[in-house]
This record gives C-alpha cells, sequence and structure tokens, in this order.
C-alpha cells in the first residue's frame, strides 16, 4: 500500500493479490529461490501481475475534493502500469474504465472505495462505493468529544453502510482513543474483515495514545507475524514511543534493518529518541553519525536526548554542529538548549540564541518566551526574563507560572504577589504549581491570615486531597509561617503521604525549636517509609537540641556505610550532633575527615568549643 500525493490532498491505495493464490504461484515458480534472490529478482513483480490469481487495486479517498481526474493523473503514474496488466496483456482500456463512471470534474466524496478486481480467469469487475452520501463524516469526528457521541456517531456508520470501510474504521478507532476508552478501539478493530496496515498503525498508535504500551509492543509484532503485510513508516514512530523495554526495542531494530528502512530519516529520528530514553546514548549518537540526510526531527531528536540524560556540553556540540550544516533551529531546538544553556551556566550562548530567534520572528512564539524566561529566571537576570514576559504576545499558565516563580525564588515576594493577582485579572485560573510559588510568597511575608485564605483555596479546588504537591506547599507554608500545628493538620488530612510530606513536616518542627515533635513524627513516617538524605538532614539537628546522643549515633551509622558522613553538608550535622551532647572527641574526629572547602565545617567544631568552652584548637 502506498499514499499518493495530489497537491495538498491525499488518497492512498494499493494492490492486493489473495494470499493462498500468491503463495501457490511462489512455491511454483520460485520456490528454489532464497529470499535475498527473490527480493532482488527483476521478473517477480511483473510475474506476480500477470499471474492467474485473485487480485484487487484499491483506491480509498481520504480527503474530501477530490477530482475524478485528477486522481486519474495521480494513479496513473503510481499503480496505472499495474493495472494494465490485469487483463494478461497491456490493455490501456482498463484504467478509462476504472474511472469511466466519472465526470472529470466529479468531486469523490471523503471516504469513497473504489476497487477493480481480477478473478481467476482474467475476469475483470470494478466496486464503486460511494463516501459520505451527503453527511458531512469530517465535521462529526472532529465534533466528537464525548464517548457516548462517538457511539452515536458510530451507529451513523453502520447505518450509512460504512462499517466494513477501513477508512471511516480506523477513524472510529482512533477517536474512541482519543477519548480514553481504548477497549471500543480493540472492539471496534477486531470487527474490520480485512485490515490493511492503515488500521493496524491505527490500533498501535490507540494503545500509544491511551498508555497501553505494552499491548502496543504485543500488537505491533502480532501485526508483523500473523497479517502477512508489511509496515510502512508510520507503523514504527508509535510503537518505538512505546518501547518501555530495551529488549523490545532492539527486536524493533532488527526488524527497520530486516525491511531496510534504516535509510528513512522518520524511522530512524525515532530510534534515536527510543535509545535516549533508555540512556543508551552511544548507540544514538552512532545511527545519528550513520544518517545520509538529517531533518529538523533527527537533529532536535539528537540534541533532546542529550539535554534529558543531562549531557550539556554534547547538546551544544550537535547544537553548533548543525549550525556549522546550515541547518536551521526550530522552536522544539530551542526550547531543548535554553536549559542546557543555564544548566552550563552560559549566559552567552543563550542570549545568541534569542537573537537568534528575534531574527527567524519566532520570539513570539508561545514555548520559545517560556523557555527564555526560565533561562534568564536561573541566571538572576530578573530585568531580561520581565522584558520577555512584557513583549508576549499571548501568556499562558506556563507563562505567569514561570515569571511568578522567578521572583519568588528570587526574594521579592510583593512584585510575584502583584503578578499573581495580575494573572487572575486576566481569567487564567492558578493551578497547583502556582499554589507552590504562592505558598513560599505567603511564608516568605509573614502573612499568616493570607496563609489561612490559600488554604481554603485549595481546600475548595480539592487539591489537597487529589495532589499530594499541593499538600506539602501547604505544609511547608504552615510550617515557615511557625504554625505547626496546621501543618500536622494538612498532613494528617493527606490521603497519600509521600517522602516530601514526611520530611516537610520534620523539618518545620525541628526548625522551630519543636525537637521532640520532630522526633515522634520521624518514628511515624518510619512505619510507613524508609527515610532518605534529607530525612538525615532534618533529624539530626533534633537530636542536637535535646543531646539525645544514642538516636543520633543510630543515624550515624547508615551514613557512614554510603559514605556521606564524607559530604560537607551530612558531615557538619554529624559534627554539631556530636559537639552540642558533648562528644567533643568524635566531633574532632569527624572534622578532620570531612572536607574543608567551605567555612561551615570551622563554624561548627568552633560552635562545640564554645558550648563547652574546651580551647580545642589552643
Amino acid at each position: 500500500m502506498q499514499f499518493l500525493h495530489v497537491g495538498n490532498l491525499v488518497f492512498f491505495g494499493g494492490v492486493y493479490a489473495n494470499g493462498d493464490d500468491a503463495k501457490k504461484f511462489l512455491s511454483e515458480k520460485y520456490g528454489n529461490l532464497s529470499a535475498f534472490e527473490l527480493k532482488n529478482s527483476k521478473d517477480f513483480n511483473n510475474d506476480l501481475m500477470e499471474a492467474d490469481i485473485s487480485m484487487t487495486v484499491r483506491l480509498q479517498i481520504v480527503y474530501s475534493k477530490l477530482s475524478i481526474k485528477s486522481i486519474r493523473s495521480a494513479y496513473e503514474e503510481s499503480v496505472g502500469s499495474r493495472l494494465q496488466k490485469f487483463s494478461g496483456s497491456d490493455n490501456k482500456e482498463l484504467l478509462q474504465r476504472f474511472t469511466s463512471q466519472f465526470k472529470d470534474e466529479y468531486k469523490l466524496p471523503r471516504g469513497s472505495l473504489v476497487e477493480l478486481s481480477k478473478e481467476p480467469g482474467y475476469v475483470v469487475k470494478t466496486i464503486n462505493e460511494d463516501g459520505d452520501k451527503g453527511i458531512d463524516f469530517d465535521r462529526l469526528f472532529k465534533s466528537c468529544n464525548r464517548l457516548h457521541l462517538a457511539k452515536l456517531l458510530h451507529a451513523l456508520v453502520v447505518v450509512a453502510g460504512k462499517a466494513r470501510s477501513i477508512f471511516f474504521s480506523a477513524k472510529l478507532v482512533n477517536v474512541y482513543a482519543y477519548l480514553g476508552d481504548v477497549s471500543f478501539s480493540r472492539r471496534t478493530f477486531d470487527q474490520i474483515p480485512n485490515k490493511d496496515v492503515y488500521t493496524w498503525n491505527s490500533m498501535v498508535s490507540a494503545y500509544v495514545r491511551t498508555g497501553h504500551f505494552r499491548e502496543a509492543v504485543d500488537c505491533f509484532f502480532k501485526f508483523f507475524l500473523t497479517s502477512g503485510l508489511r509496515p510502512d513508516f508510520y507503523t514504527f514512530a508509535p510503537v518505538l514511543k512505546a518501547c518501555k523495554n530495551p529488549l523490545d526495542g532492539m527486536r524493533i531494530h532488527c526488524l527497520v534493518l530486516k525491511l531496510g528502512f534504516e535509510w528513512d530519516v522518520f524511522v530512524t529520528a525515532s530510534l534515536v529518541h527510543m535509545y535516549t530514553r533508555f540512556r543508551a546514548l552511544g548507540n544514538a549518537r552512532k545511527l545519528f553519525d550513520d544518517m545520509p540526510v538529517r531533518d529538523m526531527g533527527s537533529w532536535n531528536a539528537m540534541i533532546s536526548g542529550y539535554c534529558q540524560n543531562s549531557n550539556a556540553a554534547e547538546a551544544l556540540d550537535v547544537l553548533n554542529e548543525r549550525r556549522s550544516e546550515g541547518v536551521l533551529m526550530d522552536p522544539v531546538t530551542i526550547v531543548s538548549i535554553l536549559p542546557i544553556c543555564a544548566q552550563l551556566n552560559d549566559i552567552l550562548n543563550g542570549m545568541s540564541i534569542q537573537v537568534y530567534s528575534i531574527k527567524r520572528g519566532l520570539e513570539y512564539d508561545l514555548f520559545v518566551s517560556n523557555a527564555l524566561i526560565n533561562m534568564y529566571a536561573k541566571f538572576g537576570k530578573f530585568a531580561n526574563a520581565q522584558k520577555v514576559f512584557d513583549n508576549m504576545v499571548v501568556r499562558d499558565m506556563v507563562s505567569w507560572n514561570s515569571i511568578i516563580a522567578a521572583y519568588e525564588q528570587n526574594d521579592d515576594p510583593n512584585r510575584a504577589l502583584a503578578l499573581f493577582y495580575d494573572m487572575q485579572l486576566t481569567g487564567i485560573s492558578p493551578d497547583y504549581l502556582t499554589l507552590v510559588s504562592l505558598s513560599s510568597i505567603v511564608a516568605q511575608l509573614g502573612d499568616s491570615r493570607s496563609g489561612k485564605s490559600v488554604h481554603g483555596f485549595v481546600t475548595r479546588r480539592g487539591w489537597i486531597l487529589k495532589d499530594v504537591i499541593s499538600g506539602n506547599s501547604v505544609v511547608d507554608m504552615y510550617s515557615k509561617l511557625g504554625d505547626v500545628s496546621s501543618a500536622r493538620a494538612v498532613l494528617e488530612a493527606l490521603p497519600v503521604k509521600d517522602m516530601v510530606s514526611w520530611n516537610t513536616l520534620i523539618t518545620g518542627y525541628t526548625q522551630n525549636g519543636l525537637a521532640s515533635e520532630a522526633i515522634k513524627v520521624f518514628d511515624m513516617m518510619q512505619k510507613e517509609v524508609a527515610p532518605n538524605q534529607v530525612t538525615w538532614v532534618s533529624i539530626l539537628p533534633a537530636y542536637s537540641n535535646i543531646g539525645a546522643l544514642r538516636q543520633g549515633m543510630w543515624v550515624h551509622g547508615p551514613l557512614v556505610k554510603s559514605s556521606l558522613y564524607l559530604d560537607i553538608f551530612f558531615g557538619t550535622c554529624l559534627i554539631d550532633m556530636y559537639g552540642k551532647c558533648g562528644k567533643l572527641d568524635d566531633a574532632m574526629s569527624l572534622f578532620y575527615e570531612v572536607p574543608k572547602m567551605t567555612s561551615v565545617p570551622w563554624n561548627a567544631i568552633i560552635s562545640c568549643d564554645g558550648i563547652h568552652g574546651c580551647p580545642t584548637f589552643m
């Protein structure tokens, strides 16, 4: 099967042979040839077309308003020569017969099916199935945004006699998947009598769209092993995206090589993207380097792969190579590379990319502008971030969240709060990321009354019950406002508590001088989740404050096993704990082991000397 292009209008079609007849023909004439010899046989295709076996040439209209004249012209150039052999001789009149039922100006309705079939005995017949018959199916499919409407549309397709149409069946498979019900997609797919590559591709894509990745991969392999059809380049992109197992990805890569798709730019870019997801950057780079032709998607796949795996320098190297070859950057490239500039603290490269986007007319692209705001915020260039924000023609939630977070993280809560009020005036409702910034803003301002308002807003939206991040933000806000009882109440109301939830409350109690309460929460936490590094940092000061040497030494054990005690931050906490518990010798022993790259360890040990009046360094 192949796609045929007429201007911007497309239809698809192909030649389909009866499988049993074709096998018999092959065994009689070509049974002694290997697969390689058969593939390279010059006579095979001609012999197959002239053989007395059942064969059909099918034309299915994908887009409306195609005139029969334009279809005839394009079809003659593609499979017309094959049609001429349907009678066993070069009968050019078959092409005329194929379209003789229409005037040249006639517009075939969307979904129309035209077939020219050859039966054994060289008997030729045509089948013409009208398309929409006055029903605007295109508009109905586009406006179908509810599952019950999809079922009504499905019924209409059946009533209109289109249930056996590959085009409409595949559309229904896609619609059900778009609405999140892949079971109906599968049911519709199973009822298609003569599945072609288009319908198999639709089913694989339906599984991917709904997050059923294992089923997508299984469907692909079933298609390849049982259908007898040859995948096309549209087949590989969704299934490679669905691969969560490197072994599945490598098996599909082998099929790509076997079928000769390794030179297809679209397929190879999908393979590059898959290998970068598996952190197999060497494999991805080899594929990329071996590509004879690279399009924009290929460059973006390699650059974004390096970016997602924190290989910032390599990402910039690929970008520079791209520039040297004269390949333009698109918004996807710019959005991928700007965070890398921030990561490398490379403000010159970041600013040069902004200049490039202005020259290319991309400065008003929503995603590019959002990425620029984030980059300048990380550089601490808030005036630049504000200027980009002010120049935006359209702003979305990401734009507002980015600029609000920029000022919040720069300890400018008043400006951040003013921007939050401006956002509400535009009619954009805050989301949970806005809430994270807002909670921090309220805490910086020390405004308990506003804190209660934030809590009320989150509760009315139901976010605390649905989203643990929102709940954690409120716990952190109350802790910083000194209202740890309210923070504890919010934590206990959370239906799901993660590591951050527990660590936030423990830190809140410790910072508010309630060491005993912090230790109680820590004991509760261990019954549900195992402590992590942040937990140790949070609980050690609590042990220090109450002089709980035994418990502090119990924490010291896991830190020694993981060598974290040599980390300047963890080591300083242990020094402080031993010093406050009166174990100056242990504190000094640790002090000599911990790297003293900053003044923090020195301050800790000097503080211990001051508390106990022991001039260790005298």
